[in-house]
């Protein structure tokens, strides 16, 4: 994590503002994620919805997790977007973003 916002350009503050969409394979994965990143749940929530919503689509449930933050009215625009997604063997990758302006 460190690594990523590094190169991404985003320090602590950043980091500590930012939503994180996490693939939400379960609310065990999304509990641990929470929980090791130290993040509070608001910081997850909308990873949480589309569980809730949806379940686990897979490879489909991150943009479906950024459809909920770019539409939410309560994220600002320029807003930090932490993307984390998982796959078979504990592949895992990660992508920062900001929402954009509507």
């Amino acid at each position: 994590m460190k690594r990523l916002c590094a190169s991404a350009g985003l320090d602590e503050a950043d980091r500590a503002g930012a939503l994180y969409a996490v693939h939400p394979g379960g609310p065990k994965i999304l509990d641990r994620v929470r929980d090791v990143l130290a993040l509070e749940e608001r910081q997850i929530e909308a990873s949480r919805r589309v569980l809730h919503e949806h379940g686990n689509m897979s490879s489909a449930t991150v943009p479906h997790v950024w459809m909920d933050i770019a539409r939410s009215a309560d994220v600002e625009p320029g807003r930090a977007i932490i993307s984390l997604a998982f796959g078979p063997g504990l592949t895992l990758c990660g992508n920062v973003m900001r929402k954009g302006a509507p």
